[in-house]
């Protein structure tokens, strides 16, 4: 990313529009640039769940009283035969992005995700009154809980969202800033799987396509198992996406436990990919939800052999990115970041992927093979039990 791209992508009023690819209409945006952000302004995105809409409703009455105006989804126009094209071009006419999650609706965490990406200011609110449990990884995002719509008001009154800078902005530099958490080769293609938590047979035929395609194909794939991955904090999720040419993500069935949970997370990574211009494609097994957003990127599947052939659709686009990359010059723009001089020595030191299946590839580089290493292999021991971190998986892929 140039010094230029950088600057563009921290100003949210200077992101050059139609520059950056969107996988929702297959191309580059087609749409003409919107007019600039109405001052004091903003684009409310909650979901059509009562009492929702109704504590939206009133915030909009009382937005005179911070002298702004607020705009929501229920008044697009509906100028374009896209839906999220009118929530895009919404979030560019607004100064503030604000999104109610407190019931962690899918459509809404997907446009949280994008206005991020897109270098929006960004604002969450939710009602207190809610049982769903905050997203962890949201920690370092503003959020304002309330009782009431009053609440919300006198919150912004002594708090300005229009004066804050923009998350995206230390979200780009620690993108910038920190050690690659991909650690490969620059001229291969890299895939981003977020993974739903289902260990159902059609989850597992669509890992089992990506992991024997990249070990043919010779591409990198980086697994986000919510299992394991799910208290990886924002910075380390977007460095993960900045990093990556293509992100696919398998939502969580209904019967899943924790299914709000992860399917927030998925969608709102998506978002941010899709803002950064990745190749996005989800995959939601049937009976779905209805997520009028992701037209155009959420493919459905009924069972293992159609899930399967998604995935193997999917995987066209290595083929495609492949083909931008084969000028070695090319390869070596196309993922190169300008770093900041890093001032101590703890900086520099990379601690490696928190989960060994990502990387797999290296663990003969770093792995010491200790005494307890040497009586699996020797047959002693066969159960391996540890908690969470302490080289189950690494012993098990080093004596594969």
């Amino acid at each position: 990313m140039s010094q230029t791209d950088q600057e563009r992508h921290t100003d949210p009023t200077e992101w050059e529009w139609g520059k950056a690819y969107c996988s929702i209409v297959g191309h580059y945006c087609p749409n003409p640039p919107p007019a600039a952000p109405q001052p004091r302004s903003i684009f409310l995105a909650y979901s059509s769940e009562n009492p929702i809409p109704d504590n939206m409703h009133r915030f909009q009455s009382r937005c005179p009283r911070l002298s702004a105006t607020a705009l929501s989804w229920e008044t697009l126009r509906g100028t374009s035969s896209v839906i999220f094209c009118d929530v895009c071009a919404a979030m560019y006419s607004s100064e503030v992005t604000a999104c109610e999650i407190t019931d962690m609706n899918q459509n809404v965490l997907f446009e949280f995700g994008f206005a991020l990406g897109k270098g929006r200011r960004t604002l969450l609110l939710r009602d207190v009154g809610s049982k769903e449990k905050r997203l962890q990884f949201l920690s370092d995002v503003r959020e304002v809980r309330y009782e009431n719509v009053d609440q919300i008001v006198s919150a912004l009154g002594h708090s300005d969202p229009f004066q804050e800078p923009p998350l995206s902005a230390s979200l780009l530099r620690s993108a910038i800033d920190a050690d690659d958490p991909w650690s490969g080769r620059a001229d291969r293609v890299r895939v981003l799987y977020v993974r739903g938590a289902s260990r159902s047979e059609a989850a597992m035929s669509i890992q089992k396509s990506l992991d024997k395609a990249a070990r043919h194909r010779k591409f990198d794939i980086r697994v986000d198992d919510p299992n394991e991955d799910f208290s990886h904090q924002l910075y380390y999720l977007y460095r993960l996406i900045h990093g990556s040419h293509i992100v696919i993500a398998n939502l969580a069935p209904t019967p899943a436990k924790r299914r709000d949970e992860i399917n927030a997370r998925a969608c709102l990574l998506s978002g941010i990919a899709l803002a950064l211009g990745k190749h996005v494609v989800m995959f939601q097994q049937t009976p779905a939800d209805h997520l009028i957003d992701m037209q155009g990127i959420l493919k459905e599947y009924a069972n293992a052999s159609q899930a399967e052939h998604l995935a193997k659709e999917a995987l066209s686009l290595v083929s495609k990115v492949e083909e931008s990359l084969s000028d070695t010059a090319a390869r070596g723009a196309s993922l190169a970041r300008p770093r900041r001089a890093l001032k101590r020595p703890i900086d520099r030191v990379a601690f490696g992927n928190a989960a060994a299946e990502n990387e797999s590839d290296q663990l003969a580089a770093y792995f010491l093979e200790t005494p307890v290493y040497n009586a699996a292999i020797n047959g002693s021991r066969t159960l391996f039990a540890g908690r969470r971190g302490s080289g189950k998986t690494a012993t098990c892929l080093r004596h594969s």
